[in-house]
Parts: C-alpha cells; sequence; structure tokens
C-alpha cells in the first residue's frame, strides 16, 4: 500500500469533515439524485481512509471499520445541517 504522510491524511480528513459535511453534501441533498452522490462519495471516503490507516498494526477490520466511521461522519454533519436549514426555511428565519 501507498504510505501517505500523516499531514496529507489528515489534512483530507479535516477538508473532508468540514468541507463535505457543511457544504457539499447539505447542497447535495438539496438536489434531484443527491443522495445517490453522497452515497457514492462515502464509499469513496471508506476505502481513502482505509487507505490512510491500513499501514498501522491494527487488524483489516479495524481499519475499515474507522473509515467507516470517519466517512460516515460528514453525512451526519449535513443531515444536521440540511434538518436545521429546513427548519429555518419553515419559519422564515433564512429570508
Amino acid at each position: 500500500m501507498i504510505d501517505f504522510p500523516t499531514w496529507l491524511s489528515g489534512t483530507v480528513t479535516i477538508v473532508a469533515l468540514f468541507g463535505l459535511g457543511l457544504f457539499v453534501y447539505p447542497y447535495l441533498l438539496k438536489q434531484p439524485g443527491g443522495a445517490g452522490l453522497i452515497g457514492a462519495f462515502t464509499v469513496a471516503l471508506t476505502f481513502l481512509f482505509y487507505v490512510f490507516d491500513s499501514h498501522r498494526a491494527e487488524p483489516i477490520v479495524t481499519s475499515a471499520l474507522l473509515g467507516l466511521l470517519w466517512a460516515l461522519a460528514p453525512v451526519a454533519v449535513a443531515l444536521l445541517v440540511h434538518r436545521l436549514t429546513q427548519r429555518a426555511d419553515a419559519e422564515g428565519v433564512l429570508r
């Protein structure tokens, strides 16, 4: 496997958690077919985070579960942002 530097994997993780979770995923949730794209991104992120963690001496299952957990974190944030945005729209706060 490719050995990624810690700074690179950390940067990608932060960008994925904040950039995708706060901005990209909530936008995609409002678009037709956006949920499918989010699912595809989640699968890709799971693999990417698995690759980042796979060089450690942990079992494969642990690395895969950690990758899945990190990949699902932006989805959870996006759902929260989407729900709060919908509630604010319904109450007329954002107008």
